[in-house]
């Protein structure tokens, strides 16, 4: 089961990544993405008796960056690299201070989530509020303009996307520390029942 959910995620992560370098970052003279497959996948869905499809379809890919966040604050969180974890999320071993944290920084996630996806899918949601609000007056703030006309954040998710593929593989080749830690539980449970008997 894990094998093909983790074959159809990594294809949701490469058109994503497609998504983002030729339909924000690469663009013509004009202005206009080069080339624009979701937003006119969604458009053409929306206009032939078929936007359901394009909501469920928009609302997949937006929900699997958002597990993507979720995902990267579990593993990453709030951390000084190669020094000290800050609020580490921990089964059974969570404070609950730690856990607001993380509740919050998920919060903030979920908040860019969305401002990436109204950036993303500019056709479609041309006519919302949400739109209307990321795209236009958060847009051309004086602070922001200049972030947003050199897309610094799409470029900012791709190095960060690049670099956490690479420790990834590499770390993959090492032993896991979870690993350790259920071997070091199994022998915890082995010695207390050999007490209790």
């Amino acid at each position: 089961m894990k094998l093909p959910l983790g074959l159809i995620l990594f294809l949701v992560s490469i058109l994503w990544i497609v998504q983002i370098i030729f339909g924000l970052l690469v663009r013509h003279p004009d202005g206009r993405p080069l080339i624009p497959f979701f937003n006119e996948l969604f458009v053409y869905l929306q206009g032939h008796n078929a936007a359901f499809v394009a909501t469920i379809i928009y609302g997949f890919l937006v929900l699997y960056l958002l597990w993507c966040t979720q995902k990267g604050n579990y593993k990453v969180g709030l951390q000084i690299p190669f020094i000290v974890r800050l609020h580490p999320m921990k089964q059974n071993e969570t404070w609950m201070n730690s856990y607001l944290v993380n509740v919050i920084l998920l919060l903030l996630g979920s908040v860019a989530v969305t401002q990436f996806a109204a950036q993303c899918f500019q056709n479609y949601a041309r006519l919302t509020e949400i739109y209307s609000m990321f795209g236009l007056q958060i847009n051309y703030m004086r602070f922001y303009t200049f972030l947003y006309e050199k897309r610094v954040f799409p470029i900012a998710l791709l190095v960060v996307a690049g670099l956490s593929l690479i420790y990834q593989v590499f770390r993959c080749c090492t032993r896991s520390d979870h690993l350790e830690e259920f071997r070091r539980r199994q022998e915890v449970q082995r010695v207390w029942g050999r007490v209790n008997e």
